[in-house]
């Protein structure tokens, strides 16, 4: 099979995602920009161990800042900060 669009890649590369349509069907499927901007947010509020730590704190039940801030041992500001990004977050 020959692609026109896709002269200097290997052939193999290319039948792998020619069930998709190709190439072209292959970005077709891409979620659209508004869709990879909230991906984005969310994996940036995943992307630190104490944002993880107080959303798993939370799947266990509703909890106040201070029990979350004692729990992790960090100081009013840092809380307040990471909750800020959950928050942005959504």
């Amino acid at each position: 099979m020959k692609f026109s669009c896709c002269s200097e890649m290997p052939a193999e590369a290319l039948e792998t995602i020619a069930g998709q349509g190709g190439l072209e069907g292959l970005l077709a499927a891409l979620p659209d920009d508004a869709t990879i901007a909230r991906l984005r947010t969310f994996h940036h509020a995943c992307a630190d161990i104490y944002r993880i730590k107080i959303l798993e704190m939370l799947t266990v039940q509703p909890l106040c800042a201070c029990i979350i801030r004692e729990g992790l041992g960090i100081t009013k500001s840092k809380l307040s900060y990471h909750l800020k990004i959950l928050q942005e977050a959504g």
